[in-house]
């Protein structure tokens, strides 16, 4: 399943017989299998971009770090358990390649940091209940519930089942984290650069321990087949 910015999906007629009863439970059965997915799909990338975007910088870590720091496990282990912010602004001085520090002021850094924080509140549960509210419904005689706009209760729960998941705002965290491996990779200097894209684009990698070194050892041939 594709997930769009912007999904089109028409909810059938409130039902006025038997027949356009079964009718519509037809439609709506289809309709509540793609919002189940959607959610299912966006709570997915909302916890996974945040972890792409760490491995990420695991993987620097890991190929670039200097030999003092990668020959000695404890202390390559600490350098990857630091708190995200110490291991972004101490990449310049634990690894090799680096024309520059990172600037914490940078938007793709912020918007990455703020990403971060937000799966965090969310794993720890810490969440206002507020702002998941979406719909005031009213009363008639005390027990005949009443919408500001005409909607039925099923299509009102299914269109607010993807509330804080919403596939528009997915796609801008993976936009996000996008962004920031871009601006990871263009503080480095050229030649580092792009033996670091080389490894991003390869779905096998070697590890050569003496050496302590990465290296493609298989051709592409999915990328190919894929273009």
């Amino acid at each position: 399943m594709i997930i769009s910015e912007t999904p089109d999906i028409q909810f059938p007629s409130t039902p006025k017989n038997e027949q356009e009863i079964n009718e519509y439970m037809d439609k709506f059965k289809k309709i509540y299998k793609k919002y189940r997915d959607a959610a299912s799909i966006c709570t997915s990338l909302q916890f996974l971009t945040p972890v792409f975007g760490e491995a990420f910088i695991n993987l620097i870590i890991f190929i670039l770090a200097k030999p003092e720091i990668r020959k000695e496990k404890r202390w390559i282990e600490n350098t990857m358990r630091q708190q995200i912010d110490i291991r972004l602004k101490t990449l310049h001085l634990n690894c090799l390649g680096f024309a520059k520090a990172i600037d914490g002021s940078k938007k793709e850094y912020k918007d990455f940091h703020t990403l971060m924080n937000r799966r965090n509140d969310i794993l720890h549960g810490n969440i206002d209940p507020k702002k998941l509210s979406f719909e005031e419904i009213y009363f008639d005689q005390g027990n005949i519930p009443l919408f500001r706009k005409e909607i039925s209760s099923n299509e009102l729960i299914l269109a607010y089942s993807l509330k804080k998941i919403e596939p528009k705002e997915v796609l801008k965290n993976v936009k996000v984290v996008k962004n920031f491996i871009k601006y990871i990779l263009n503080n480095l200097n050229t030649k580092i650069k792009k033996d670091i894209e080389i490894v991003l684009k390869s779905p096998e990698l070697g590890w050569r321990a003496d050496k302590f070194r990465v290296g493609v050892i298989l051709p592409n041939f999915t990328s190919e087949i894929m273009s």
